[in-house]
């Protein structure tokens, strides 16, 4: 019989963040960036039905660039302050989630 105590697999500090975007226009709005590889269409943002959407996700600390994909046209956040050159020669809005 093994009595070893059972190891539970290390988890970094995360933080719940929510993201929030605002279009007139948008009709399906996604969050992608570095925590989903940049995925495009993984992380679907709920409409509140009057042009805001939102989402909340667990992040763990450091820093993450992200962006949103609003009708297949991806969009740095305009309500970031923190913004960052990408390869493609457009800007990725900056997170950082603390510890």
């Amino acid at each position: 019989m093994n009595n070893a105590p059972i190891k539970k697999p290390f988890r970094p500090p995360s933080r719940r963040t929510q993201f929030s975007f605002f279009s007139l226009r948008g009709n399906r709005v996604y969050l992608t960036g570095t925590f989903n590889d940049w995925s495009p269409d993984s992380i679907e943002m709920k409409g509140t039905g009057d042009g805001h959407f939102k989402q909340w996700l667990e992040l763990p600390e450091g820093h993450h660039e992200y962006k949103f994909v609003v009708d297949d046209t991806w969009m740095a956040d305009p309500a970031c302050p923190h913004w960052k050159p990408n390869k493609h020669g457009s800007l990725n809005s900056v997170i950082d989630i603390p510890n």
